[in-house]
C-alpha cells in the first residue's frame, strides 16, 4: 500500500514523498538506535504524570544517543556561536531536537523518533505533523531524506533566567531523497526558525531544558536574519564531498 506524505524538514521546508509500507531488511547504514519506550500520554485528555528519577534517567538516555552531526544520510553541518555556560543546557536542547526533527525521515524506522525521541526534547512533539510517519513502520531506502543539511544558530537571547530564545538559519537545498538525489541546489529550501527553550521546574533536579514554541520566522529581526541566512546559504554552492551511500543489501 502506498500513501502520500507531506515530509516538512526542519519544520521551515516541505518535501513532498511518496511513502510506501513495506519491511527493509538489512541496511548498510547504522543509525542510532532508540532507547526503551518511555510510557505515553497519547490519545488521553488527562495530564502527563510528574517526571520521576526513572523517567529522568530514560530521558537523559534518549537525549544522549541523538547524532548532533546526523547520519550517513543526511549530515548536519553546524555553524555555533561562543556560548556562555549558563546557556550551554538551553542551546544543547535546542540543537537535539533540530537533530531529530531534521533527521526523522532518513532512518529505516522512523515512528520511534517521530514520537517518543521529540518527546524528550521539546513540549510540543509535531503530533499532527509527524501522525503519518509516527504510524509507519519502516520506510523504504529510497524514499528517505538524503543530503547534508547546514544549521547556522545565529544568535541566542536570554529573556529570563527560564527562557531562551535561539534563531537558526537551515539551508536544506541540497536535501532531497535517497530515490532522487539533488544534481544542484534548491534556492527555496531554507529558512530562519527561531526557537522557544524553556527551563521545567517541574522535573526531579529542577533544570529540565526542552523546547517548547517555535515558528518558521525570524521575529522582530526577520528580514535582517533573513538576508544573512540566503547569503551564508548561497554559498554552499557544492554536497562539500558528501555523495550518497549505497543502497542497503537484504540479508538472507
Amino acid at each position: 500500500m502506498t500513501f502520500l506524505i507531506t515530509l516538512k524538514t526542519s519544520r521551515g521546508a516541505f518535501l513532498a514523498l511518496a511513502l510506501s509500507l513495506g519491511m527493509l531488511i538489512g541496511c548498510t547504514q547504522t543509525p542510532p538506535e532508540p532507547a526503551p519506550r518511555l510510557p505515553s500520554s497519547s490519545g488521553s485528555s488527562s495530564p502527563a504524570p510528574s517526571p520521576t528519577p526513572s523517567t529522568v534517567t530514560q530521558e537523559d538516555t534518549l537525549a544522549s544517543v541523538v547524532p548532533l552531526k546526523g547520519t550517513d544520510l543526511v549530515p548536519l553541518h553546524w555553524r555555533l556561536p561562543a556560548t556562555k555556560d549558563s546557556d550551554a543546557a538551553a542551546v544543547l536542547a535546542a540543537r537535539r531536537a533540530t537533530a531529530v526533527d531534521a533527521l526523522v525521515y532518513s532512518i529505516p524506522s522512523p515512528a520511534e523518533w517521530a514520537g517518543t525521541q521529540l518527546a524528550v526534547l521539546q513540549v510540543d512533539t509535531d503530533t499532527d505533523l509527524y501522525q503519518d510517519v509516527a504510524r509507519a513502520t519502516f520506510l523504504p531506502w529510497k524514499e528517505r531524506a538524503a543530503g547534508p543539511i547546514w544549521i547556522w544558530i545565529m544568535n541566542i537571547h536570554r529573556e529570563s533566567a527560564n527562557r531562551v530564545s535561539i534563531y537558526q538559519c537551515h539551508d536544506e537545498g541540497w536535501l532531497s531523497s535517497a530515490g532522487e538525489p539533488r544534481t544542484s541546489r534548491d534556492m527555496t529550501l531554507g529558512g530562519v526558525e527561531h526557537l522557544v527553550v524553556s527551563r521545567l521546574s517541574h522535573y526531579p533536579d529542577g533544570s529540565r531544558w526542552k523546547v517548547t514554541d517555535f515558528d518558521i520566522t525570524g521575529g522582530p529581526d526577520e528580514d535582517r536574519y533573513l538576508k544573512q541566512c540566503q547569503a551564508w546559504a548561497a554559498t554552499h554552492t557544492t554536497t562539500e564531498g558528501w555523495t550518497l551511500p549505497p543502497e542497503p543489501t537484504t540479508t538472507p
